[in-house]
């Protein structure tokens, strides 16, 4: 059989062993020829996927990512593998890698970071990844630090709960909107009424307007999660008071488990926008009690008060069900 015969053959045998396609085996193997020493240092045979991970493709809220070889080349080249539980050699055996990754949410997990990596043979099993989603979803209220304006170092504590609930729009339809309930915890002796109008006075600033005449909050936004992979908890809204970014969470006003009936996401559908009302805050000096989010009418009382804020804001109904975690490896 001609030598470029048996070089194809071969190259066909590692791919197949190793579970990479045609042309990253034939790279692989070229690479080694080209580098007599690439053995005597390491024999990792990398997946697509994986190479692509460490090669930082993909991966998000990381400013810089140490290149693969370096990587590879730091570590301890002798290991246990996580299939076989055996001694392997990275430098005389090939050798493939396992990733667990911190899937990426906006939200909760703005970095996509690695959690762990694991080494086998390669005669034992290939590559694989597994994202790992976090499972801490707060339940119940969220508790905010309210800094007096003029006097930061004096502080509230709020409890802010949410509330998915359905207007009437006049017109026979019901238009969703998300209630958000707010209690001063602790005033730090200065009266509920006191911080309540001082959050007034920062949602006002924010762009908040009345029910009648909601306002348009810049940078402020809702999203609403279903189906969670990897949870208890498979509903969770994020009421954000600045935008998502990269790397750095936004201010959440509220994020935690909540359970919407099936009337008031069917009325979301693919809203781009969702009426976000906020209160109650003090009136002339006096704190009213928290409304009955199922009670409309004390929500128009409550308006015509001056208790209730309001604004417009971008809202994003999350699915997740086709995110499902992978298996920690091939079967």
């Amino acid at each position: 059989m001609p030598r470029h015969a048996d070089r194809k053959q071969h190259t066909r045998e590692y791919a197949t062993r190793n579970g990479l396609t045609y042309q990253r085996a034939e790279a692989q193997l070229r690479a080694r020829r080209a580098d007599p020493e690439h053995d005597r240092v390491r024999r990792y045979v990398l997946s697509g996927e994986v190479a692509a991970i460490l090669a930082g493709e993909g991966l998000r809220g990381v400013a810089q990512v140490e290149p693969a070889d370096a990587w590879l080349a730091r570590r301890t080249p002798r290991y246990e593998c996580d299939v076989c539980h055996r001694e392997g050699d990275a430098r005389i055996e090939d050798t493939t890698l396992g990733l667990v990754m911190a899937a990426y949410d906006p939200d909760i997990s703005p970095v996509t970071g690695m959690i762990s990596s694991r080494r086998q043979h390669a005669a034992c099993g290939g590559c694989w990844v597994h994202w790992a989603y976090n499972v801490e979803i707060p339940q119940g209220p969220t508790f905010l630090s309210l800094p007096a304006i003029a006097e930061p170092d004096l502080a509230a504590e709020l409890s802010v709960e949410v509330h998915p609930i359905l207007l009437p729009d006049g017109e026979g339809e019901q238009q969703p909107a998300l209630m958000t309930t707010v209690q001063v915890t602790k005033d730090a002796g200065a009266g509920a009424a006191a911080w309540l109008s001082q959050l007034e006075l920062m949602l006002r600033e924010a762009g908040f307007g009345t029910l009648d005449d909601p306002g348009e909050a810049e940078g402020w936004s809702v999203r609403v999660v279903e189906h969670y992979p990897a949870s208890y908890t498979a509903q969770w809204v994020a009421v954000r008071a600045t935008p998502a970014r990269d790397g750095v969470a936004p201010d959440h006003v509220y994020l935690g488990a909540w359970s919407p009936s099936w009337e008031w996401l069917a009325a979301v559908g693919r809203s781009r926008h969702i009426l976000l009302i906020v209160g109650p805050v003090s009136v002339a000096g006096e704190v009213p009690d928290p409304p009955d989010p199922g009670n409309v009418e004390a929500l128009w009382e409550l308006d015509e008060e001056g208790a209730l804020l309001a604004a417009q804001v971008p809202f994003e109904l999350d699915d997740m069900s086709d995110r499902v975690p992978r298996p920690e490896r091939p079967e």
